[in-house]
């Protein structure tokens, strides 16, 4: 029989045992205890920075099975044992495939490790007096901040209909990039990027910005446009890539990655059928936001060209 080892952290019930991978000996191997401990303790640090789950479905657990290579990559994870409840189940996986690569595997474990992992509060009576937010534990009335700025503590219902609207986005697009997650996964084993692989990039970043994490959706969007590139995409297919990449860039601020995307992008759209001016939505919105970024660089002159532009409707 296989020997089992124990790993709690937290209050969070994080059960690891040791499996036999096909191909190997029946042996955990020759690792430390506390080596393994520590291994499993940084597994849950990556964790706790993805996983995300609304409050009813914090104390539901989903059992996963993980096969991790030497290099910390996850080369599989299956569910082993459902929490009963669909949204819990698929986002412990989605949150566990986003905090992957993990580190590399401590001398003496089994290569590949083959392990199972559980995620979700026990619900004993310890854990009903704290909740995890954010990757920080937060006691009995302590207060923390939502994304739209609202305090509340985890016994509070107050929390704003913005707050409440937010989190069923963050559920909805979270489970949705589980599915994206796993077709960039099959694509990646069928061969060389292509332009399948740059649409879902541009999906998954999509949901990534809906969720409000722009540095990894900045990644995934970058990713893509190369990807493009490579392929030697025509201006129409690079345009939505170009366009979606201004605007993440303008809304964080990064006015100077910004620009040079807006002028390729307003240059592909004026000279792309059909020319309906300043008419098309989406060219307007364009134009403005371009003339907001000249404004905040302090190049009014040339915003107010733009400005003359859209008032025309030429």
């Amino acid at each position: 029989m296989t020997p089992k080892i124990r790993v709690t952290l937290f209050s969070l019930l994080l059960t690891a045992s040791v499996g036999v991978h096909a191909g190997l000996a029946d042996t955990t191997g020759s690792a430390e205890p506390t080596a393994i401990k520590s291994y499993y303790a940084d597994i849950w640090s990556r964790i706790q920075k993805t996983w995300w789950v609304p409050e009813e479905l914090m104390f539901k657990q989903v059992k996963l099975h993980m096969i991790i290579e030497k290099d910390g990559t996850l080369s599989s994870i299956t569910m082993a044992q459902s929490s009963g409840d669909n949204r819990a189940d698929t986002l412990a996986l989605i949150g566990v495939k986003r905090a992957s690569p993990f580190a590399p595997l401590p001398e003496g474990l089994p290569v590949p490790f083959d392990t199972y992992y559980t995620i979700g509060f026990n619900g004993g009576k310890d854990d009903k007096g704290w909740v995890i937010f954010n990757g920080k534990r937060y006691e009995r009335g302590q207060a923390y901040t939502l994304q739209t700025g609202t305090k509340v503590g985890h016994v509070d219902r107050s929390a704003s209909e913005l707050d409440k609207q937010f989190h069923l986005k963050k559920e909805a697009n979270l489970i949705k990039m589980n599915r994206l997650f796993d077709a960039l996964a099959t694509d990646r084993k069928a061969g060389a990027p292509t332009m399948k692989t740059a649409a879902l990039l541009m999906d998954y970043a999509a949901c990534l910005q809906v969720i409000q994490e722009t540095a990894e959706a900045k990644a995934r969007l970058s990713q893509a446009l190369e990807i493009m590139e490579q392929n030697q995409a025509s201006e129409s297919e690079l345009y939505p890539c170009l366009y979606q990449l201004a605007q993440l860039d303008y809304s964080i601020g990064d006015l100077g990655s910004a620009e040079p995307l807006y002028k390729k992008a307003i240059a592909i759209k004026e000279k792309s059928p059909p020319a309906a001016g300043v008419k098309d939505p989406e060219y307007k919105t364009m134009l403005e936001t371009y003339a907001k970024l000249l404004y905040k660089q302090n190049r009014a002159g040339e915003a107010d060209e733009i400005y003359k532009k859209l008032r025309s409707g030429s």
